[in-house]
């Protein structure tokens, strides 16, 4: 429990003290993240609050290979049951 508030402290003091870019591209993905608007090569993507926030940790964050916890910490931080649905135990890590 520490560690997940931890890291949402953590998100919090990013986004309020480093001000943070407001688009993001990599590999033509463009995430404007004042309006939580994702497009591939020009073309529109609808995604989940959670599917954005994970690409979002992940273009923010090329070439990191983040493990099942991390994600948890970073994403899914209070939202422990909805990890599951993503990443599945079942899956070999």
């Amino acid at each position: 429990m520490v560690s997940r508030v931890q890291a949402v402290l953590k998100r919090s003091e990013r986004s309020q003290s480093d001000g943070s870019e407001e688009i993001i591209s990599y590999a033509g993905i463009k995430i404007d993240k004042k309006r939580h608007s994702v497009t591939v090569d020009g073309s529109g993507l609808d995604l989940t609050p959670k599917e954005y926030e994970l690409l979002t940790c992940f273009t923010e964050n090329p070439g990191i290979v983040f493990s099942r916890d991390q994600l948890l910490e970073k994403i899914f931080f209070l939202f422990e049951c909805s990890l599951f649905v993503f990443f599945p135990r079942s899956y070999s890590w």
